[in-house]
Formats: structure tokens, C-alpha cells, sequence
């Protein structure tokens, strides 16, 4: 998003729809539509119980579980987690996954625990850096990766 030579990226994600709107009395615009990455998650749906575990360690379980009819990994990348939120939860008793898609069981995980989720980006810089889910709470400056960026949208008048 930008303009000329200023852009920056603010949303990774697939368009869906593109509709121009040409209407009579007024400057045409075009309405963009589009899914984030995390729609790419919802690969299938699966049914599975944890017992006893924290929420860490569930999200932990899911990184490393494999399908049983194809033999691949569920999740197609890590999930990195808080070791130090990991230490104060509390463990569950019992946990079921009821024919969800892995990404929707944990964002609702998640949204129980106060934590956040969202995609580490691959980091150029980092040599081995790969592209990651994290999983925990939201610690301003403490969330490896996260970048220091607020983007402020403004409608400038040119008339």
C-alpha cells in the first residue's frame, strides 16, 4: 500500500474479488476483497482429545502431530510458543477437538487464554528463520519477530 516509490506491505493474503464501482456523480473506486493467510491453515478437519495438558503444550501436540491417512504433518509449520506463559497455565483435565480445522481449534484456545495468534513472517536477515505461528500473549516488544509498526490511513482531498 502506498504511492510511486513509498509502498509498504501491510497485508499478506489472496484476493477474492476486485469490483470497480464507476458511478455517475463521483470519482471511481475499487472494492478489494480478500482472505489473510490464515485461511491457507483450514486443511482439514480433525477429532482428537488432550488430557491434562496446558494450552502451550496442546498447541505444541498440534505442531507435531501427523495425519493418520497420509502420514504428513497436520500443521505445515512450527508454532512457537511462551516458555514463560507456558509455566503459569494451568493444566486441563480435558480438552476435545471436535471435527475443527487445527488453526480454528487453537484460535479458539487462544481467545480462552487472553492470547494472541498470528504468522511470523521468514526474517532475510536471520539466517535459518522460518515462517511460524505464534501462539501466547501479547507482550509489546517481547514477541520475537513482531515488528514495531503502526500504519495510519488517511483520505486526502484533492480537489
Amino acid at each position: 500500500m502506498g504511492y510511486t516509490s513509498d509502498l509498504r506491505v501491510m497485508l499478506t493474503g489472496n484476493f477474492t474479488t476486485m469490483e470497480p464501482v464507476f458511478p455517475s456523480g463521483g470519482a471511481p473506486t475499487l472494492n478489494v476483497r480478500g482472505l489473510n493467510v490464515l485461511h491457507q491453515l483450514r486443511r482439514k478437519q480433525f477429532v482428537y482429545a488432550w488430557e491434562n495438558k496446558t494450552d502451550s503444550q496442546i498447541a505444541r501436540d498440534i505442531a507435531r502431530l501427523t495425519d493418520r491417512e497420509t502420514g504428513k504433518k497436520r500443521f505445515p509449520m512450527p508454532i512457537e510458543i511462551d516458555p514463560n506463559a507456558q509455566a503459569k497455565e494451568p493444566q486441563i483435565e480435558y480438552v476435545a477437538q471436535n471435527n475443527q480445522y487445527d488453526i480454528d481449534f487453537l484460535l479458539g484456545r487462544a481467545r480462552q487464554r487472553g492470547y494472541v495468534m498470528f504468522i511470523q513472517e521468514k526474517d532475510p536477515k536471520v539466517r535459518g528463520s522460518k515462517r511460524r505461528l505464534y501462539f501466547g500473549p501479547s507482550q509489546e516488544g517481547q514477541i520475537p519477530g513482531l515488528r514495531d509498526v503502526t500504519f495510519k490511513l488517511e483520505w486526502e482531498n484533492r480537489s
